[in-house]
Protein backbone atom coordinates (compact mmCIF):
# COMPACT_ATOMS: atom_id res chain seq x y z
CA UNK A 1 0.00 0.00 0.00
CA UNK A 2 1.32 3.71 -0.75
CA UNK A 3 0.31 6.73 1.43
CA UNK A 4 -0.35 9.40 -0.44
CA UNK A 5 -0.39 12.72 1.93
CA UNK A 6 -3.07 16.02 1.66
CA UNK A 7 -1.98 19.34 2.46
CA UNK A 8 -3.99 22.34 2.61
CA UNK A 9 -2.16 25.23 0.82
CA UNK A 10 -0.57 26.01 3.68
CA UNK A 11 1.52 22.51 3.77
CA UNK A 12 -0.06 21.28 6.95
CA UNK A 13 -1.47 17.46 6.59
CA UNK A 14 -5.09 17.51 6.39
CA UNK A 15 -5.25 13.75 5.87
CA UNK A 16 -3.67 10.83 3.66
CA UNK A 17 -5.52 8.59 0.79
CA UNK A 18 -4.31 4.83 0.48
CA UNK A 19 -3.42 3.15 -2.74
CA UNK A 20 -3.81 -1.00 -2.93
CA UNK A 21 -2.47 -1.82 -5.99
CA UNK A 22 -3.45 -0.13 -9.07
CA UNK A 23 -7.01 1.32 -8.63
CA UNK A 24 -8.48 0.37 -5.40
CA UNK A 25 -7.90 3.73 -3.05
CA UNK A 26 -9.14 4.59 0.68
CA UNK A 27 -9.51 7.83 2.21
CA UNK A 28 -10.59 8.66 5.93
CA UNK A 29 -14.72 8.41 6.67
CA UNK A 30 -16.05 12.03 6.36
CA UNK A 31 -13.56 13.44 3.78
CA UNK A 32 -14.24 15.17 0.56
CA UNK A 33 -12.18 14.92 -2.78
CA UNK A 34 -9.62 17.67 -3.13
CA UNK A 35 -7.42 18.79 -5.78
CA UNK A 36 -3.63 17.28 -4.81
CA UNK A 37 -1.20 19.78 -4.82
CA UNK A 38 -2.46 22.93 -3.61
CA UNK A 39 0.09 23.09 -1.13
CA UNK A 40 2.86 23.80 -3.94
CA UNK A 41 0.76 26.83 -5.81
CA UNK A 42 1.91 29.62 -3.41
CA UNK A 43 5.29 28.07 -3.43
CA UNK A 44 6.05 28.09 -7.22
CA UNK A 45 6.63 31.10 -9.88
CA UNK A 46 3.15 32.85 -10.39
CA UNK A 47 4.08 33.45 -13.89
CA UNK A 48 3.91 29.76 -14.88
CA UNK A 49 0.35 28.27 -15.94
CA UNK A 50 -1.60 26.52 -13.81
CA UNK A 51 -1.18 22.14 -14.79
CA UNK A 52 -4.21 20.43 -14.37
CA UNK A 53 -3.76 16.23 -14.91
CA UNK A 54 -5.93 13.24 -13.56
CA UNK A 55 -4.80 11.61 -10.39
CA UNK A 56 -1.77 12.05 -7.75
CA UNK A 57 0.33 9.93 -9.75
CA UNK A 58 1.03 12.60 -13.02
CA UNK A 59 0.94 15.28 -10.45
CA UNK A 60 3.83 14.12 -8.84
CA UNK A 61 5.68 14.09 -11.76
CA UNK A 62 5.07 17.92 -13.49
CA UNK A 63 5.70 18.91 -9.67
CA UNK A 64 9.38 17.12 -10.26
CA UNK A 65 9.71 18.41 -13.43
CA UNK A 66 9.21 21.90 -11.67
CA UNK A 67 5.51 22.87 -12.80
CA UNK A 68 2.35 24.43 -10.83
CA UNK A 69 0.30 21.10 -11.11
CA UNK A 70 -2.80 20.15 -9.82
CA UNK A 71 -4.39 16.92 -10.08
CA UNK A 72 -7.94 15.74 -10.27
CA UNK A 73 -8.91 13.03 -8.11
CA UNK A 74 -10.56 10.97 -10.55
CA UNK A 75 -12.24 11.92 -14.15
CA UNK A 76 -15.65 12.07 -13.03
CA UNK A 77 -14.69 13.97 -9.55
CA UNK A 78 -14.40 17.52 -10.62
CA UNK A 79 -16.38 20.31 -8.79
CA UNK A 80 -17.31 23.79 -10.54
CA UNK A 81 -16.49 25.35 -7.16
CA UNK A 82 -12.49 24.12 -7.30
CA UNK A 83 -12.57 27.16 -10.50
CA UNK A 84 -12.14 29.33 -6.96
CA UNK A 85 -9.24 27.54 -5.79
CA UNK A 86 -6.79 27.98 -9.16
CA UNK A 87 -5.08 31.18 -9.27
CA UNK A 88 -4.38 32.67 -12.58
CA UNK A 89 -5.52 33.34 -16.11
CA UNK A 90 -3.89 30.43 -17.99
CA UNK A 91 -4.73 26.47 -17.37
CA UNK A 92 -3.64 24.19 -19.49
CA UNK A 93 -5.31 20.30 -19.09
CA UNK A 94 -3.63 17.45 -20.21
CA UNK A 95 -6.48 14.99 -19.84
CA UNK A 96 -5.90 10.95 -20.07
CA UNK A 97 -6.03 9.76 -23.74
CA UNK A 98 -9.64 7.97 -22.75
CA UNK A 99 -13.55 8.98 -22.80
CA UNK A 100 -13.23 9.71 -19.43
CA UNK A 101 -10.81 12.60 -19.97
CA UNK A 102 -12.70 13.83 -23.22
CA UNK A 103 -15.49 14.39 -20.75
CA UNK A 104 -13.30 15.98 -17.76
CA UNK A 105 -12.16 18.24 -20.25
CA UNK A 106 -15.16 19.62 -21.11
CA UNK A 107 -16.25 19.96 -17.50
CA UNK A 108 -12.85 21.84 -16.92
CA UNK A 109 -13.35 23.79 -20.08
CA UNK A 110 -17.44 24.81 -19.22
CA UNK A 111 -16.44 25.41 -15.57
CA UNK A 112 -13.14 27.68 -15.98
CA UNK A 113 -14.79 29.18 -19.40
CA UNK A 114 -11.69 29.24 -21.55
CA UNK A 115 -8.50 26.53 -21.19
CA UNK A 116 -5.66 25.49 -23.25
CA UNK A 117 -5.66 21.52 -24.13
CA UNK A 118 -2.66 19.37 -24.27
CA UNK A 119 -2.56 15.87 -26.00
CA UNK A 120 -1.03 13.07 -24.59
CA UNK A 121 -0.98 10.79 -27.79
CA UNK A 122 0.28 7.76 -28.20
CA UNK A 123 0.47 7.80 -24.49
CA UNK A 124 -2.00 6.77 -22.03
CA UNK A 125 -1.29 9.87 -19.42
CA UNK A 126 2.15 12.00 -18.36
CA UNK A 127 3.45 8.98 -16.56
CA UNK A 128 2.93 6.76 -19.25
CA UNK A 129 4.89 9.07 -21.21
CA UNK A 130 7.53 9.56 -18.58
CA UNK A 131 8.81 5.50 -18.45
CA UNK A 132 8.39 5.14 -22.42
CA UNK A 133 10.45 7.98 -22.99
CA UNK A 134 12.95 8.43 -20.34
CA UNK A 135 14.96 10.97 -20.38
CA UNK A 136 13.63 12.76 -23.78
CA UNK A 137 10.63 13.07 -21.34
CA UNK A 138 11.31 17.04 -20.79
CA UNK A 139 12.00 17.88 -24.07
CA UNK A 140 8.16 16.00 -24.82
CA UNK A 141 6.36 17.64 -22.35
CA UNK A 142 7.44 20.71 -23.42
CA UNK A 143 6.19 19.89 -27.11
CA UNK A 144 2.88 19.22 -25.79
CA UNK A 145 2.69 22.51 -23.49
CA UNK A 146 3.64 24.96 -26.40
CA UNK A 147 1.56 23.34 -28.83
CA UNK A 148 -1.91 22.85 -26.34
CA UNK A 149 -4.60 24.26 -28.10
CA UNK A 150 -7.53 26.67 -26.94
CA UNK A 151 -10.91 25.72 -25.70
CA UNK A 152 -13.71 27.27 -24.83
CA UNK A 153 -16.79 26.04 -22.42
CA UNK A 154 -20.13 26.22 -23.26
CA UNK A 155 -21.70 29.73 -22.86
CA UNK A 156 -22.87 30.03 -19.42
CA UNK A 157 -26.60 29.62 -18.44
CA UNK A 158 -28.27 32.29 -16.17
CA UNK A 159 -27.65 31.75 -12.49
CA UNK A 160 -30.20 30.19 -10.49
CA UNK A 161 -30.91 31.05 -7.10
CA UNK A 162 -28.97 28.22 -5.54
CA UNK A 163 -25.70 29.30 -7.42
CA UNK A 164 -26.06 32.85 -7.30
CA UNK A 165 -25.60 31.97 -3.51
CA UNK A 166 -21.75 30.18 -4.36
CA UNK A 167 -20.58 33.00 -6.40
CA UNK A 168 -22.18 36.62 -4.98
CA UNK A 169 -19.91 38.95 -3.18
CA UNK A 170 -19.71 40.35 0.42
CA UNK A 171 -17.21 41.06 2.96
CA UNK A 172 -16.50 37.43 3.51
CA UNK A 173 -13.86 38.09 6.30
CA UNK A 174 -15.91 40.35 8.33
CA UNK A 175 -18.51 37.72 7.89
CA UNK A 176 -16.33 35.19 8.85
CA UNK A 177 -14.08 36.79 11.77
CA UNK A 178 -17.26 36.86 13.52
CA UNK A 179 -16.99 33.00 14.44
CA UNK A 180 -13.29 32.30 14.05
CA UNK A 181 -10.17 33.75 13.87
CA UNK A 182 -8.40 34.28 10.06
CA UNK A 183 -4.77 35.14 9.34
CA UNK A 184 -3.33 36.61 6.49
CA UNK A 185 -1.30 34.47 4.05
CA UNK A 186 -0.67 36.21 1.13
CA UNK A 187 -2.37 39.00 -1.03
CA UNK A 188 -5.91 38.42 -0.53
CA UNK A 189 -5.73 35.01 1.15
CA UNK A 190 -6.93 34.46 4.50
CA UNK A 191 -7.04 31.12 6.38
CA UNK A 192 -8.33 29.92 10.56
CA UNK A 193 -10.18 27.29 11.87
CA UNK A 194 -13.51 26.61 9.95
CA UNK A 195 -16.17 28.25 11.65
CA UNK A 196 -19.11 25.80 10.14
CA UNK A 197 -17.45 22.84 11.53
CA UNK A 198 -15.73 21.74 14.82
CA UNK A 199 -11.99 20.95 14.32
CA UNK A 200 -8.28 21.39 15.81
CA UNK A 201 -6.00 22.21 12.24
CA UNK A 202 -7.00 25.06 10.33
CA UNK A 203 -8.67 24.21 7.03
CA UNK A 204 -10.86 27.24 5.50
CA UNK A 205 -9.45 29.30 3.13
CA UNK A 206 -10.65 33.03 1.41
CA UNK A 207 -9.51 34.49 -1.30
CA UNK A 208 -10.89 37.56 -1.91
CA UNK A 209 -12.19 38.02 -5.61
CA UNK A 210 -12.87 34.26 -5.67
CA UNK A 211 -14.88 33.22 -2.23
CA UNK A 212 -13.74 30.65 0.73
CA UNK A 213 -13.24 26.85 0.88
CA UNK A 214 -13.15 24.20 3.61
CA UNK A 215 -10.61 21.49 2.87
CA UNK A 216 -11.77 19.75 5.62
CA UNK A 217 -15.15 17.82 6.85
CA UNK A 218 -16.96 20.22 4.65
CA UNK A 219 -15.51 20.00 1.60
CA UNK A 220 -17.27 22.52 -0.06
CA UNK A 221 -17.23 26.66 -0.62
CA UNK A 222 -18.96 29.07 -2.08
CA UNK A 223 -19.91 33.13 -2.15
CA UNK A 224 -21.18 35.51 0.99
CA UNK A 225 -24.90 34.12 1.15
CA UNK A 226 -23.86 30.40 1.00
CA UNK A 227 -21.71 30.66 4.07
CA UNK A 228 -23.96 33.09 5.83
CA UNK A 229 -26.79 30.74 5.30
CA UNK A 230 -24.30 27.89 6.85
CA UNK A 231 -23.34 29.89 9.71
CA UNK A 232 -27.36 30.69 10.67
CA UNK A 233 -28.52 26.95 10.24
Amino acid sequence: AISIPYFDPDRQLLWSRIRYGWRDFHQPAGVSPMLYGLWNIPHNSPKKPIILVEGETDTLTLLQHHHRALGVPGAAAWKDEWKMLIPGDVVIVIPDSDAAGLHLTERIANSLGQIRVADVTPYKDVNDALVALGDGFTEWLNGILKGAQLRRGLPPKPKTFRERLETDDGDLVALAEQHTTLKQIGEGRYKGLCPIHSEKTPSFFITIGKGWYCHGACGTGGGYSKLRMLLER
